[in-house]
């Protein structure tokens, strides 16, 4: 029998809720047997439903079809759905240019998220143990890793993905398909050293509890439980730091701010750029070099210097703030221009905004000091209103100082980004711009003693 209780692994961790469907991944091993034996079992307490996905890899013939067949025998036992995939892995290899290992992976998961889509389940239950979480570190180690990656397998990914024998040793879940009469398929070829994790469980670990520490498995999983603390604190901080240095945060762009973020330890700042990097929608393929680039090109502090990421990315160090962006962002804001009609609301459907304007006579109203909501001379004005994109030509007379300058050079002095320019919405009237949005209006169309009819505009977005 198990030496662990799993129904406190998923108490504990909070692995189900009552109610939930779970698509459970079962090869026929037995992991994957002794799993969903257990949620078999605390199936009625928890109010489940379960579904079982079995994918056939097509490498094994016979005896992949032979595990096929028991999966299905066991579902029609537990009168649960059954849903089999076959997936030629091998081709699959050629066709991503990865490793089986990994191809076989994927297989998998796409599988399993199909159904949790197709049947509207919520979790998906898969069935790594102890073995498996030292196996990762010993991997990780070997290929190199920072402290995420030797904080090894997480008892749940996204809230999603759960595995409640995490905390179970390969000895004991044998022991329990044995005493349950379970009688699980062997896949001989997890015998065979032909994979690098199968390397590591059958060569390497087996070398190191003879000759350095016969507890070497649940060693190296407790490293990993540790490990993954002391990240979970890191990650405490470094979410903090992100919430503190970021301020312009969309789908497409996120600036930090540079003086906040160089403050921060190193550790903090890799942190920092992988969580904007995350919520732009990247979590891969994001390696040491990338992170020590970027942080190369923020230290140099070089304006306009940048560089390109995985995944249409980029990372530019504007005056003040660093920013990273996806390049797509360049496609969802278009030159635009649209004339202001009194008393309307001109939608801009660009920015997915709206521009309102007002024509009242002056008695002496207060003067807004909204950001989004501007004053004007309509006295002053010749000719109408339009609100557009910057052009050549436009300049710009900055509230309180005398004189005028070129758009292009406010922009500059104000060291607002190159890339940011043709983004900014501008009320003008012929080439010259009443109020840069979002910035300040223009001197010669303040609102004065002499005004007699006052323009009021508001900008929502």
């Amino acid at each position: 029998m198990m030496n662990i209780n799993v129904k406190e692994i998923i108490q504990k961790h909070n692995l189900l809720k009552k109610g939930d469907h779970v698509i459970v991944g079962v090869s026929g091993g037995p992991d994957s047997v002794c799993l969903l034996h257990v949620l078999f079992l605390v199936k009625k307490e928890y109010q489940l439903t379960l579904s079982v996905v079995h994918i056939n890899h097509m490498l094994r013939g016979k005896d992949a079809d032979a595990d096929e067949a028991y999966v299905k025998e066991l579902c029609k036992e537990m009168n649960l759905p059954f849903y089999p995939y076959r997936i030629d892995v091998r081709a699959m290899t050629k066709a991503l240019s990865t490793s089986e290992e990994e191809a076989g992976r994927k297989a998998r998961y796409d599988a399993f998220f199909e159904v949790l889509r197709n049947k509207k389940a919520n979790k998906i239950a898969v069935a790594q143990n102890m073995n498996d979480q030292a196996e990762t570190l010993l991997m990780r180690l070997a290929r190199g890793s920072g402290l995420d990656g030797l904080s090894g397998i997480d008892y749940m990914r996204e809230g999603v993905v759960i595995r409640p024998l995490l905390d179970t040793s390969r000895e004991d879940i044998e022991a329990y398909c044995k005493a349950h009469n379970l009688k699980p398929r062997i896949d001989q070829t997890n015998l065979k050293p032909i994979y690098t994790r199968n390397k590591i469980r059958l060569e390497l670990i087996p070398y190191l509890a003879e000759n350095f520490n016969k507890k070497i498995v649940p060693n190296l999983w407790k490293t990993a439980k540790i490990l993954k603390e002391d990240k979970d604190f890191i990650y405490f901080f470094a979410d903090e730091a992100y919430e503190k240095c970021c301020k312009k945060k969309t789908e497409y762009r996120i600036d930090i701010e540079k003086i906040a973020f160089n403050e921060l330890h190193i550790a903090i700042k890799k942190r920092v750029i992988l969580r904007t990097l995350k919520d732009l929608g990247v979590e891969k393929d994001i390696g040491t070099v990338h992170l020590d680039n970027m942080i190369n090109i923020i230290k140099d502090n070089k304006t306009s210097v940048g560089m390109d990421l995985p995944y249409d990315l980029r990372i530019e160090i504007g005056y003040d703030n660093i920013h990273i962006t996806n390049k797509k962002e360049k496609n969802i804001c278009q030159r635009f221009c649209y004339e202001i009609e009194w008393g309307k609301n001109i939608q801009i459907k660009e920015l997915n905004a709206v521009i309102s304007s007002e024509v009242l006579l002056n008695k002496g109203q207060e003067i807004s000091k909204i950001d989004h909501i501007k004053y004007f001379d309509y006295d002053k004005l010749n000719g109408p209103l339009m609100v557009r994109t910057r052009r050549a030509g436009d300049r710009f007379s900055p509230l309180g100082m005398k004189g005028s300058k070129k758009l292009k050079d406010f922009f500059i002095d104000e060291k607002i980004p190159k890339k940011d320019r043709d983004h900014i919405p501008l009320v003008c009237c012929g080439s010259e711009v009443l109020w840069i949005i979002g910035y300040r209006i223009n001197d010669k169309f303040k609102v004065d003693a002499e005004t007699k009819r006052i323009v009021i505009l508001e900008y929502i977005l």
